[in-house]
């Protein structure tokens, strides 16, 4: 009974002269909270995507770097490795990126050392270059 009785106090507040203007309270606060929501909406795919693109770099620098680092360390332990690069390009897919890695004289005791690393994103194809000159000193008979 107690329920009833209040149901039939709001009801009686509700018939007052702001009856109208309820409704359009309501409508008001849903149009201001929908606006938010899609403006929240729009900030956290702008972030998804973001986060998408920079996690691709990172991954396409990493390979090129470690490609990069792995064939210097060669390069220092034995000269005669310039040759296994030189004047080919070796071209691997590691994942859902191709590495290229070029070699070629830059002058006659540099070389340069080129890697590229490309892939797909959203329908466009990306790349990043990492280049690097490495001396070659000839080893003389004495």
């Amino acid at each position: 009974m107690l329920i009833g009785e209040l149901a039939i106090i709001v009801l009686k507040i509700l018939k007052t002269s702001d009856q109208g203007y309820l409704l359009l309270d309501i409508l008001v606060g849903l149009f201001i909270f929908g606006l938010g929501f899609a403006v929240i909406l729009g900030v956290i795919n702008t972030a998804a995507l973001a986060n998408g693109q920079s996690s691709n770099y990172l991954q396409a620098v990493n390979l090129g770097t470690s490609a990069m680092d792995e064939i210097l360390a060669k390069l220092k332990e034995d000269n005669s490795f310039r040759y296994a690069y030189l004047g080919v390009v070796q071209k691997e897919k590691v994942g859902n990126y191709w590495r290229t890695i070029k070699m070629e004289w830059d002058s006659i005791d540099l070389l340069l050392i080129t890697v590229r690393v490309e892939w797909m994103e959203r329908g466009e194809g990306r790349d990043y270059y990492l280049e690097s000159l490495f001396y070659v000193q000839e080893e003389r008979a004495g």
